[in-house]
Order: C-alpha cells, then sequence, then structure tokens
C-alpha cells in the first residue's frame, strides 16, 4: 500500500446510499477513544481506528481510499494540515471482509503517530475519523464527500466520533441530577430544578450540530424536522453536565 499525495477539500456531509449487491463497504471503527467517548482536551490526543470492507465486493485494485480527519467543522491530514485529506492506495484490491488498523497505516504509511491537537477546544465538541469513499485519483472526491460514494453499499458507516469536553478538566466534575430530559414524538422536553441557566447541544453521529440553546426552569426543543437516525444531547453549565442518546424513527 502506498500513501498517493493530500487534496484540498472544502465542508462535506455523508448521504445515505444503497444499490444491489456485491459493492464494496467501507466503514470506520474507533478504538481508542471508542465511539461516543468523551475525552478532555489534549495538545497531543492519540486516536486509533480500524478501516474495514464490510461489504460483499472488492475495492478495484488501483482506487485509492479517501480518510480525513475532523475536528468540529474543520477537517485535516493525517500529519495535521487543515482541509486536506489522504489517500490511500493498496496493493492489490481492497478486499470484501479485509480490514487495516491506523497502526499498520502508520507503520506502512505515514511513520509518524494520528494525534489531534484538541487543546484550544472551549466547548462539547466532535472529533471524528471518516473515510469519504474510493476513485483512482481524486477527481469525484468533491461529489462524494458532498453525496456519498456510490458504489460504496452503505455510507452511513464511513465515520465514527468521540467528544473533546472541556468540563472534564473541571475538578469533582459530576452528572447533574438537576436536569431532566423527556424524549416525546417529535420534541425533546428539558427541565431543570437549579437556579442556573444550562446550556444544551444537539449532535447527529456524524458529528454535525444540529441544535444549541440555553434552559433555565423548561425547554422544548421541537424535532419533527430530524432526519432518521441517532443523536446526543447534551446540557451543561461550568461544572455539571448530563448526556442523553435518543433516536428518531419515522
Amino acid at each position: 500500500m502506498k500513501k498517493l499525495y493530500t487534496l484540498a477539500l472544502a465542508a462535506f456531509g455523508f448521504a445515505a446510499i444503497s444499490f444491489g449487491q456485491d459493492q464494496y463497504d467501507l466503514s470506520i471503527t474507533l478504538t481508542g477513544p471508542e465511539e461516543n467517548e468523551n475525552v478532555a482536551p489534549n495538545a497531543a490526543q492519540p486516536v486509533a481506528f480500524t478501516l474495514s470492507n464490510v461489504g460483499d465486493g472488492d475495492v478495484p485494485d488501483g482506487n485509492a481510499i479517501w480518510i480525513t480527519f475532523l475536528l468540529g467543522q474543520a477537517n485535516f491530514s493525517w500529519d495535521g494540515t487543515a482541509g486536506q485529506v489522504d489517500g490511500v492506495q493498496f496493493q492489490g484490491a481492497f478486499e470484501a471482509g479485509e480490514s487495516v488498523t491506523s497502526a499498520q497505516l502508520q507503520a506502512g504509511l505515514f511513520q509518524t503517530p494520528l494525534v489531534f491537537d484538541t487543546d484550544a477546544v472551549t466547548q462539547l465538541t466532535p472529533a471524528c475519523v471518516a473515510v469519504i469513499g474510493a476513485d483512482a485519483d481524486g477527481s469525484t472526491l468533491q461529489d462524494m464527500a458532498q453525496n456519498g460514494d456510490p458504489n460504496d453499499a452503505d455510507n452511513d458507516n464511513n465515520a465514527q466520533c468521540f467528544f473533546v469536553d472541556p468540563a472534564l478538566n473541571v475538578v469533582d466534575l459530576t452528572l447533574t441530577d438537576d436536569v431532566e430530559v423527556n424524549i416525546l414524538t417529535n420534541s425533546l422536553e428539558i427541565t431543570s430544578t437549579a437556579v442556573e441557566a444550562f446550556d444544551y447541544m444537539i449532535l447527529s453521529m456524524d458529528g454535525r450540530t444540529v441544535a444549541t440553546g440555553k434552559v433555565q426552569g423548561s425547554e422544548i426543543v421541537n424535532t419533527s424536522d430530524y432526519k432518521n437516525g441517532a443523536y446526543i444531547l447534551t446540557v451543561y453549565n461550568n461544572n455539571e453536565k448530563k448526556v442523553v442518546k435518543f433516536g428518531i424513527a419515522k
């Protein structure tokens, strides 16, 4: 396998695409930190993952698999260059059922550890590893970044995220008992018995910020226009937080 080159990339979002059988299905699995794990800011946060082809078909010989690393809305290449992605090409096809770890990619290609500089993060922020898709030369990269890889059977498993949480730097952090969340059909009801106000943030599983706001007393969040899938609600202030995972199915 070889690293091809890095390319600049505009902001992107994955789309769910499903076609017939015998397609490859690229997926990312975080192994450290694990998916949805919260970690404190760190100038050199180690990240480990596994890239797999869980589909029925192979990524053809000669195609590059394009990987990027996200912190909030910004993306980076392996070496930390902003706005770039890395293309990895294997010797032969990346076959159905085959996997490669970030440690193997580091040893065989990149030679430097994969770390995120998250030290400047001041609010709960997703940090993600994402595979954008595969092609021969990067010519379809922008389209895949916006619309998904049409040759990938399931673009929904192309990224996993953990969360950088500055609140974890607070001594004696405890989950608050003052906040309750009631999950309703088309809304969330957040209630607080505390005197002080809390902030809230809702993130989709691909790391997008869906909603933010404040709650003091009671707040209704309308979820009627949310797409099907899993979401994470975090209610927090300077030294307390509560995290609730919920799903939308219409």
